[in-house]
């Protein structure tokens, strides 16, 4: 890639002003990525580069001969879709070898676990826990933080029950108490959850829980 420092001219002894140049802007050892995906002087370094030419941004961005090609195509404009520009890796026109275009970044995922705990005291009486957890960004992140929200809540032996949930998916659990017995109920809609558990002849409370995010770039 021609790098060329363009010193404005000027008439009486004052400070010199430089015009934009490249090396200034992006260091010597810029190439076509250096410069702002998406803006018109992006598109003319693609441009140049699919042609096979230098690139030489002295104030109209133009495509000029490479060192010693004496057959290289004029006027710079190389074919390809340049608003979704990706070459693979090499030499980019005469300056040290580019990156390689790794594609887009990968879509940020939200995952979800409900954990519940039940357990005996000293004394023989039942009780149940319950924690709840979503928007983690790993399924294991999930896992531990419903745990140790089950764990908060004082229960022994809190362990991720019922399937997990996630990028949009939902999850609920609710307790229910009655003589002589706890339980608890999970699901992905927290009115049936509360149902199911009323349903059985238990004291229930409101269920914990939600809903994850949608994937997202």
């Amino acid at each position: 890639m021609r790098r060329t420092i363009i010193v404005a001219a000027f008439a009486t002894l004052t400070s010199p002003a430089f015009a934009e140049d490249l090396n200034l802007k992006y260091g010597p050892s810029w190439d076509c990525f250096s410069i702002t995906a998406g803006t018109p002087l992006s598109y003319a370094c693609a441009k140049c580069d699919m042609a096979t030419q230098d690139f030489d941004d002295s104030g109209g961005g133009h495509c000029i001969p490479k060192p010693g090609a004496s057959n290289a195509p004029s006027g710079g404009n190389g074919g390809g879709n340049y608003g979704n520009y990706s070459h693979g890796p090499g030499n980019f026109g005469g300056s040290p070898t580019r990156k390689a275009w790794m594609g887009p970044p990968p879509r940020r995922t939200y995952w979800g676990a409900v954990a519940a705990a039940v357990w005996h005291d000293g004394s023989g009486q039942v009780h149940v826990a319950i924690g709840s957890y979503y928007n983690a960004p790993s399924e294991a992140d999930a896992d531990v933080n419903a745990v140790n929200e089950c764990n908060q809540a004082g229960g022994q032996g809190c362990s991720v029950v019922s399937g997990k949930f996630s990028n949009g998916g939902c999850g609920y659990i609710t307790t229910g108490h009655r003589r002589g017995g706890v339980t608890y109920v999970t699901g992905s809609n927290s009115s049936e959850v509360y149902y199911r558990c009323a349903s059985t002849g238990y004291e229930c409370k409101p269920p914990i829980g939600g809903c994850t995010k949608r994937p997202s770039s």
